[in-house]
């Protein structure tokens, strides 16, 4: 999901404060460490808005993701479909 998709999801309130870097993208130059942060950020928006609390990252479930998409991508099994 893209910055943008999230923030067409903000209900009718009162905006939070934006989040640095939302506009970015990988096509202009972003880097992952921006893009996540954004990300995460946005999210951490909604959830609040929401009453709910916000997430944060953990390293060893990063550690986690990150070698299942490496294994993903090894056995050529990551692909968005069946």
């Amino acid at each position: 999901m893209t910055a943008a998709a999230l923030l067409l999801c903000a209900p009718a309130q009162a905006q939070a404060p934006a989040c640095p870097n939302a506009e970015q993208t990988f096509a202009n130059g972003a880097s992952q460490a921006v893009m996540r942060h954004a990300v995460v950020c946005l999210i951490n928006r909604e959830r609040t808005q929401r009453g709910l609390a916000p997430l944060a990252a953990q390293r060893n479930l990063t550690a986690a993701a990150k070698r299942h998409a490496r294994y993903l991508v090894k056995k050529r099994k990551y692909h968005h479909g069946n």
